[in-house]
């Protein structure tokens, strides 16, 4: 589902309202975040090239295309976590379709996460705790690789696990955490964290959507017995609730896609299509 808040004004200081969704390559709109969708285009799909996952690029322009190579082969010699299962390469494409030069294979243990002006976003996996069964667990560091994606220029966070990122803010999850607030809100240019703005219904839960300014971000809050939607403003440390979850969905929810900032920001995206990533 794709989401986006059209604000009125220039200024940028409304609440998300009048809301685009994406559904199955059909344009919607609604007047609120519950109301019927109303149907007012298609949109085509332009393939770009093979992908285990895809982010955009800093400048919302471009995207690269996550791949992946077995760490068995890639990583031969290193001694690593068990769960570092692949070696990850990185290609910038053009929305045209075409990719770009700038391929980056990263360290082994490093997985990318997203592009900011100031480098790659990774975790950075640095041990493995118990699972279920046999399973293992990565705990992972957020951390920032310079231009080449080789070096470390910044440690963001210990024990901590992105929930989504755009310009300058991370939203990330501490894993070690044993209160309810564990999401915060860090500031690359800053370099300080500070809580996600609380709402009535309880806290962040899950894995949200950030928009690609970075200040709205859509999210389930709860606090055990049910769960609502919610659009946070990070910049004005507010809280915009919607509906509501089962309570069973709990901290799994996970809310696909992406807010759109007021003012301004473009209809398209990429999608992920099976093992591609096409621009829409």
């Amino acid at each position: 589902m794709f989401v986006a808040g059209c604000g009125q004004g220039n200024d940028g200081s409304t609440a998300a309202e009048g809301i685009v969704l994406n559904l199955g390559g059909r344009i919607a709109v609604l007047d609120s975040i519950d109301a019927k969708p109303t149907i007012v285009a298609a949109r085509k799909t332009r393939l770009l090239g093979p992908a285990a996952a895809w982010f955009p690029a800093a400048d919302n322009d471009k995207t690269w295309a996550v791949t992946e190579e077995p760490a068995a082969t890639a990583c031969s010699g290193k001694k690593l976590p068990p769960s570092v299962q692949a070696r990850f390469t990185i290609t910038e494409h053009d929305t045209s379709g075409s990719p770009s030069r700038t391929k980056l294979s990263l360290p082994c243990g490093m997985e990318p996460v997203a592009q900011t002006p100031q480098g790659l976003l990774v975790h950075r996996t640095t041990e493995d705790t118990a699972g279920t069964g046999n399973g293992k667990i990565a705990l992972t560091d957020i951390v920032l690789l310079d231009k080449q994606a080789q070096s470390v220029t910044q440690v963001i966070a210990k024990y901590a696990t992105v929930l989504s990122t755009a310009g300058t803010r991370v939203v990330r999850k501490q894993n070690d955490c044993k209160s309810s607030a564990c999401v915060n809100v860090y500031s690359i240019d800053d370099k300080k964290s500070k809580a996600a703005p609380r709402c009535e219904a309880g806290d962040a839960a899950g894995r949200g959507a950030i928009d690609a300014s970075g200040r709205w971000y859509a999210t389930a809050v709860g606090s055990g017995e049910a769960y609502q939607v919610a659009v946070l403003d990070l910049e004005a440390n507010k809280c915009q609730e919607a509906d509501t979850y089962p309570a069973a969905a709990g901290s799994q929810i996970d809310l696909k896609g992406a807010l759109r900032a007021p003012n301004g920001m473009r209809l398209e995206r990429v999608l992920q299509l099976g093992d591609s990533v096409a621009w829409v």
